[in-house]
């Protein structure tokens, strides 16, 4: 998902590109309860993603996606000692 570039961000997107180190991301991710039948999920991302730019991943990256993206991030709130107030 990460390689996805939307034309929407095309600011965001140089900035990243002219700038080794940088990046910058924007995602959304629709979830539904385990053990939901594959056709609702299905008919949920057709409708979610009309009249956008849409990179919808399978249920399976999807959710891979967002176990890396807790974990990527929660180590870096770790050791920088960030906190929520």
């Amino acid at each position: 998902m990460r390689d996805y570039v939307s034309p929407s961000l095309h600011v965001a997107n140089a900035f990243a590109c002219e700038r080794p180190g940088y990046e910058f991301a924007s995602w959304q991710l629709a979830l539904a309860p385990a053990g939901t039948l594959p056709e609702v999920l299905a008919r949920s991302t057709v409708r979610s993603s009309r009249g956008r730019s849409s990179a919808a991943p399978h249920p399976k990256e999807a959710s891979a996606f967002l176990k890396d993206e807790v974990a990527r991030w929660g180590k870096i709130l770790r050791e920088r000692g960030i906190k929520a107030d």
